[in-house]
């Protein structure tokens, strides 16, 4: 039997991991059994994937809890606001993105990018809108309540393991000055520290240091089970990333049956859709929406 671990990542859009259905043709005669916990059966990106080796089973949070397998996760919101600079800021950028996208008379990010290739007075108003974009998405990322509110959860919890997790470089960095001003030692990981660096910085963990910051890195391929607190500072529109981010705390040990996943947000903008999307992950009473583990075989 071969076994595929993390399948969703052979989607239709990774040309490398894809090449790997032309192999399994080549083995007619062998099972093929597949894993995945962030799967969508309806986005088309899976398309072969779920052609080629239909579900045939889903394993629900609830049942994992029950079951003993997962320690159960309990969601803490943690809703903050701007400070007035930062909210006129948001305001405004808010309003020149509406307003480019009216001009290019689309609102998706997809069809977007495509005027970026076209050239002309389009491909200038879509720069605009992606650079307004991303000047909201960092100031979501690193608005200061949130960071103060990341350290106060810190303070809480002292000694004690924790992940947290947002979507800018800039903002951890931002985050880790404000914990040592606050005489906490924090490390983080992105995709500009080498591999080396990363296992020096894991093996630390939890011995000289208890917060670690991630964008990304951490949502794959690393197993942490001892960790049960995880803060989420922002988090993009993928539910994928919002299901890796939960499974890296979720894992049962002897010692751990439950998990703690504080989600901090802004009140009154874009970050409601982050609490709404880790709710649904993991409420426990909706069986539709929340994580499944599913087995493709």
């Amino acid at each position: 039997m071969i076994i595929l671990d993390e399948i969703h990542l052979i989607s239709e859009t990774a040309k490398e991991f894809s090449k790997i259905f032309d192999i399994l043709i080549k083995y007619p005669t062998k099972a093929v059994l597949g894993l995945t916990a962030t799967i969508n059966e309806n986005d088309p990106r899976y398309n072969t994937i779920i052609t080629t080796l239909p579900p045939v089973k889903r394993y629900l949070i609830k049942d994992a809890v029950t079951d003993g397998r997962l320690a159960k996760p309990q969601v803490v919101s943690m809703p903050v606001n701007f400070t007035n600079n930062e909210k006129k800021i948001y305001d405004e950028t808010s309003a020149k993105i509406s307003y480019l996208s009216r001009k290019l008379g689309v609102f998706d990010p997809k069809r977007i990018s495509i005027f970026l290739f076209k050239g002309g007075y389009n491909a200038k108003l879509a720069k605009l809108w992606f650079e307004n974009v991303r000047k909201r998405k960092e100031l979501l990322s690193s608005a200061q309540n949130k960071m103060l509110c990341a350290v106060n959860i810190v303070k809480k919890h002292p000694s004690e393991p924790i992940m947290i997790f947002s979507e800018t470089i800039e903002s951890i960095k931002k985050l880790e000055k404000i914990l040592e001003s606050n005489g906490i030692t924090s490390r983080s990981i992105h995709n500009k520290i080498s591999s080396n660096q990363r296992k020096k910085i894991l093996a630390e963990w939890g011995k000289t240091y208890f917060p670690l910051l991630s964008v990304h890195t951490l949502e794959i391929g690393y197993d942490i089970p001892e960790a049960r607190i995880a803060i989420i500072i922002s988090n993009s529109a993928n539910i994928n990333q919002v299901a890796q981010r939960i499974g890296r705390v979720i894992r049962k040990t002897t010692k751990k049956n439950y998990a703690l996943i504080y989600v901090i947000y802004i009140r009154d903008t874009k970050d409601n859709s982050t609490l709404r999307m880790v709710k649904s992950t993991i409420d426990l009473s909706d069986r539709d929406n929340q994580l499944k583990l599913t087995y493709f075989r």
